[in-house]
């Protein structure tokens, strides 16, 4: 697995401002400047042998936080096939979320 990165440190936010140490600011943050402004934390991609996983996280106004996740990967070149294996990939990250946030994940994570 391959993480991506901007290869320039990141600079902590001062959170006197308004913005909480993670947010990117810049263009990613539209906080104070639109009407349903948020935070948003440069994204976190990882490259590995099956696809390539972005995740960025967010806080609105009211300061709830979330996450969200894109998998970007190839299907297969059968019609068929790629129907099948787009309703599996979401089939199995409902369940592996499931897994996580409701039944505990059973096992201490690997990082």
């Amino acid at each position: 697995m391959k993480v991506l990165t901007s290869g320039r440190p990141v600079a902590r936010r001062d959170e006197s401002a308004g913005h909480p140490v993670w947010c990117a600011g810049g263009h990613h943050c539209t906080f104070g400047r639109m009407p349903a402004g948020q935070h948003a934390s440069i994204p976190e991609v990882w490259v590995t042998d099956l696809a390539r996983l972005v995740a960025t996280r967010y806080r609105d106004e009211r300061g709830r936080d979330r996450v969200e996740l894109r998998v970007v990967l190839k299907l297969d070149n059968d019609e068929r096939s790629a129907e099948d294996q787009a309703r599996l990939l979401l089939a199995g990250t409902y369940a592996g979320l499931r897994h996580v946030l409701v039944d505990g994940g059973g096992a201490e994570a690997p990082w």
